[in-house]
């Protein structure tokens, strides 16, 4: 353990030499550069400090982390825009009603409307509950306050005034930020252990029954928890506004950088989440000013943060697998039979050759569309949906594998290129999830999003790949397959469709076999694989190598279909609503992912028809509202539609395949294992001999 440590810190320090001694400015180390760089990372790293805080206070008084965050800071900080410099209200009188009663508002109503209803919940619904809560939020934002419409901008506090130190002139609002992150750090350590509604906060994330027979009310403990860390977040973003472009995503992003903070102090320590958020800080000023950043790095400064998480993360102790024992679950969808499977894609092909025979040529390219983000959906299901995994990088894996497929291509995209996109897709996977797996649930979430980030900042802008330009692209060659040209919408849309039709056959019977199996047993009870002698690292790495070979696949698919891709196309953010739009549909079937990609090829239609403000941002909150309003409760659109037409289902096809519903389909998640249920598990599992109990075991 002390010498995986060591090696990540050598490592990242290593890392850092690298990069200074190629992005070295040149510029001398003076005593006044200096300075300036560490109070402006001073007064950066105190914006993130109050950010961390408030997500630290969240999260051990509520038992949620709030991957809003930066959204909640983000459209209170719009609010204030708002009354201040549209409505010119007096300054304090904007403080009072953003602070004092907007920010605990929204926080309290987030916590009643929405969270408290997965507090029970699988972390898994959790974290995507609170990524749709994200999501809603940016679309609000953007609907009400378009950018298209007026340039924004925040003034500081007293404008450029400030009182001069040395040879620098250190401005009020800077000398604000830091003040008020200190306010804030005594405020919440004697708050949260010198008060009782503090004890109360903490004792109720414990046990929330034990902490109200001695008189703590839990729902109104977490309820004052989100309200102040809504305030919190308020507080960064108003700060943290006239530092930057004042627009939906740079504040929402820059907020988020917050969370390496948090993690530094494992999400409980105050004292290490400052720390941490002040050395973020100096770094960001420090390769800002002193590195010679341009060119292909014009883009590492605002990836510091994402890498400082990473490697935090990769630093980590290896959590001890617990059983946990969770509340039931609802039951699992019918899982289809093998003939079921193949009569499904025949018909699924049949169907698509019938339509590319009628629809006009803008309806083919939309059906097209709608497979290709279906195919890279897919590859969620058996990582997320089957073995309980959490990704929020689809996008960026199909990323990986779009750029494969253009650079091996010679004139035409070939079945070859599609086998090496998916490989180094597979590569990409592993890179991710190797050094993170062991950590799991939402340290494995926050790794992969910080991997999304980084690919995008660091890899995708180089010269080799998309370019340096945000607005650079790269072009696909069409699809070859022996002397087919697959040149036509036509032709394209039958091959994704077929794509589509044999990569569901392969999950279907893998998921019939030990190997699903396995795949469930892991996402129901890791410490019982585990008991059992199932490698539990390895089939995670397996599962996460399926995911990306279906999601680099699935990126080619994407790119042949546009012609034209480049790094916007597989942003971090461009990948969030495919991993919730898939969670809308049933992440655990293999035709929720279907009604995933229609769903986001029919919100892309209705904005570009649509003129109007409320619905140019609603691919990101049609996503968003959708997956707060059935992800917690539901199996997702597909697995209840398909209950309803059950009873149409001919005969021959096979019989159900559901579990009963006394175990729902779940390992470990109504009852303990017994001797019986133990060698039910081992005979399903196909375990070695040495490793079974009972009379022919140990």
């Amino acid at each position: 353990m002390k010498v995986r440590r060591l090696v990540t810190v050598f490592g990242g320090l290593a890392l850092a030499a690298i990069v200074t001694s190629q992005a070295w400015a040149g510029g001398s180390l003076t005593a006044a550069a200096i300075l300036g760089a560490s109070i402006s990372g001073l007064a950066a790293g105190a914006i993130f400090a109050v950010a961390a805080g408030g997500l630290v206070v969240t999260y051990v008084t509520s038992g949620v982390f709030n991957f809003a965050q930066g959204a909640i800071g983000m459209l209170l900080a719009f609010v204030y825009w708002e009354l201040r410099e549209s409505r010119h209200l007096p300054t304090p009188l904007c403080l009072v009603l953003v602070l004092g009663v907007a920010a605990p508002v929204l926080g309290a109503a987030c916590e009643f409307v929405i969270m408290r209803r997965v507090r029970s919940a699988p972390l898994v619904h959790q974290i995507m509950v609170s990524v749709a809560l994200m999501l809603a939020l940016m679309g609000i934002a953007g609907a009400v306050w378009p950018s298209t419409t007026v340039s924004r901008s925040l003034s500081p506090f007293f404008g450029n005034e400030g009182f001069r130190l040395g040879p620098i002139v250190v401005t009020w609002h800077r000398t604000i930020a830091i003040c008020v992150a200190a306010l804030v750090a005594i405020s919440l350590r004697l708050l949260l252990f010198r008060t009782r509604l503090g004890v109360a906060m903490r004792a109720c994330v414990d046990d929330r029954d034990l902490a109200a027979l001695h008189g703590a009310r839990p729902n109104l403990a977490s309820m004052s928890a989100w309200s102040l860390g809504s305030i919190m977040a308020a507080l960064a973003g108003i700060l943290l506004a006239p530092e930057i472009p004042f627009s939906v995503a740079p504040l929402t992003l820059l907020i988020i950088d917050a969370f390496a903070a948090a993690i530094m102090g494992r999400l409980s320590s105050l004292l290490l989440t400052f720390v941490g958020a002040l050395l973020l800080g100096l770094l960001n000023s420090y390769a800002v000013i002193f590195l010679d950043l341009e060119g292909r790095w014009s883009s590492a400064p605002a990836a510091i943060p994402m890498v400082f998480l990473f490697f935090v993360l990769l630093s980590l102790p290896q959590g001890r697998i617990a059983p946990v024992w969770r509340p039931a679950v609802p039951p699992s969808p019918r899982a289809p039979s093998r003939v079921e499977g193949v009569v499904g894609a025949v018909a699924l092909v049949g169907v698509t050759v019938v339509l590319a025979t009628v629809l006009p040529l803008d309806q083919i390219n939309r059906l097209t569309l709608a497979v290709s983000m279906a195919l890279i959906m897919l590859s969620l299901v058996p990582l997320t949906g089957w073995a309980g995994e959490v990704s929020l990088a689809p996008m960026t894996l199909a990323g990986i594998g779009a750029i494969t497929a253009v650079k091996v291509s010679d004139g035409s995209t070939t079945p070859l290129g599609l086998l090496l996109a998916a490989a180094v897709a597979v590569l990409a996977g592993l890179a991710m999830a190797a050094p993170a797996v062991r950590l799991r649930g939402l340290y494995m979430a926050l790794a992969s999003l910080a991997f999304a980030r980084m690919v995008e900042l660091l890899v995708f802008p180089q010269p080799e790949v998309f370019g340096v330009s945000s607005a650079g692209t790269v072009s696909v060659a069409p699809l070859t397959v022996g002397s087919w040209h697959l040149t036509s919408p036509r032709a394209l849309l039958a091959a994704t469709v077929v794509t589509f039709a044999v990569a569901s056959l392969v999950l279907l019977a893998l998921r019939a076999g030990a190997y699903g199996r396995r795949m469930i047993a892991l996402r129901d009870s890791p410490a019982a694989c585990a008991t059992l002698g199932v490698n539990v690292f390895r089939t995670k790495l397996s599962v996460y190598a399926l995911s990306s070979a279906i999601a680099g696949l699935g990126g080619v698919m994407f790119a042949l279909h546009r012609g034209q891709v480049g790094t916007s196309d597989f942003t971090m953010l461009a990948g969030l609503p495919v991993v919730l739009l898939v969670v809308v549909g049933g992440i655990t079937t293999i035709s929720g992912a279907l009604f995933g990609g229609l769903a986001f090829t029919s919100l892309l239609v209705a904005q570009s028809a649509w003129q109007l403000s409320a619905v140019q941002t609603l691919t990101l909150l049609g996503p968003g509202l959708a997956a707060i309003a059935i992800g917690h409760s539901s199996n997702g659109a597909a697995p209840a539609i398909g209950a309803a037409l059950e009873p149409l289902r001919p005969s021959w096809l096979g019989g159900s395949r559901r579990m009963p519903p006394d175990d729902s389909g779940e390992l470990g998640l109504t009852r303990p294992f017994t001797v019986k249920a133990m060698s039910v598990v081992e005979d399903e599992l196909r375990l070695p001999q040495e490793y079974r109990h009972g009379p022919s075991g140990r």
